[in-house]
Order: C-alpha cells, then sequence, then structure tokens
C-alpha cells in the first residue's frame, strides 16, 4: 500500500505541477495580450495623427498652388503692383525715438521725492 500511496502522491503532485504551469501559460499570454492591445492602441492614435497631418499637408500644397497664393508671395517679396493701382507704405514709428524721451526725463531719487512731498517749495504752491 505504501508504493500505491507512493504512485498517488506524485499522480496528484504531477498534475497539480501541469495544472500551475497551464495556469502560467495563460496568465502569461493574458498579460501579453493586454500589453499588446495597448501598444495597438498607441500606435493606432499615431496614425490618426499621422493622417490628419498628411491631410493637413495635402491641403498646404493645393492652397501653395492657387493663383492667390502667387500673387500674394510677388506681392510681398517681389513688391508686384498690378497697372493702375496705388501701393501705400506705412512705415511704424521708431522705438528708438520713445525711449529717448522717456529718458530726457530727469531722474529724481526717491530721497528727493519725499523731500518734496514733506517739505513742499513755497514757489510750486
Amino acid at each position: 500500500m505504501k508504493r500505491g500511496d507512493l504512485k498517488e502522491k506524485l499522480i496528484k503532485i504531477g498534475g497539480l505541477t501541469f495544472l500551475v504551469y497551464i495556469f502560467f501559460l495563460v496568465g502569461k499570454t493574458v498579460y501579453q495580450n493586454i500589453k499588446f492591445n495597448g501598444i495597438e492602441k498607441d500606435l493606432q492614435r499615431e496614425v490618426e495623427v499621422l493622417e490628419a497631418e498628411n491631410i493637413n499637408l495635402k491641403n498646404k500644397i493645393l492652397y501653395y498652388k492657387t493663383d492667390s497664393y502667387k500673387e500674394r508671395v510677388m506681392r510681398e517679396r517681389l513688391q508686384y503692383q498690378k497697372p493702375g493701382e496705388q501701393v501705400l507704405v506705412l512705415v511704424p514709428e521708431k522705438e528708438g525715438e520713445e525711449e529717448s524721451s522717456e529718458k530726457k526725463e530727469v531722474k529724481t531719487s526717491n530721497f528727493e521725492k519725499w523731500k518734496k512731498f514733506l517739505f513742499p517749495d513755497k514757489d510750486e504752491g
């Protein structure tokens, strides 16, 4: 009987080991499946972004081929104008002139300002 009990225990241990191994393989497969699904979703999002970018670039190419774009570029870069058209050029004010007028103001120290505030001159009145 001892031999039969030993044989029975070995069969149980072998069966249990086999079940643990099967569960391990199933768990590993499920984990890989979840991992690959996440990667697939990321790649799908990237494909969608690239497709939208591709459509945007195609639209830009179509726009760059239009006559209105070509005319705008000729006007901006080559100073092109239509016959009889008058061009008005607006020159912005120089920023240096504004700064120089600000610098011309007399800079009074903080002490002098307080002195004038606390003891006003009779001339200022």
